[in-house]
């Protein structure tokens, strides 16, 4: 199987996204491809809590939408 990136998502919820600087190490250091984060939440694309993320891979963020459960739009 070949792949060119990883594509994983999480929200703020710390049972999952305390997870992505081990997940996406792993990720890049077995298999060398790039490890990108879809991050649901209300951040701003300059907050230090993302800055940090970023360190680990590529963060893009989403924003929540009125109405549907958090765990449908990170999934």
């Amino acid at each position: 199987m070949s792949f060119s990136k990883v594509i994983l998502s999480s929200n703020e919820d710390q049972h999952y996204i305390e997870f992505w600087p081990w997940v996406a190490n792993a990720w890049h250091r077995l298999f060398g491809v790039p490890v990108h984060l879809a991050f649901l939440t209300e951040r701003a694309e300059d907050d230090d809590y993302v800055q940090y993320l970023r360190a680990f891979g590529k963060v893009d963020l989403f924003r929540p939408v009125a109405g549907v459960p958090e765990s449908s739009l990170s999934c």
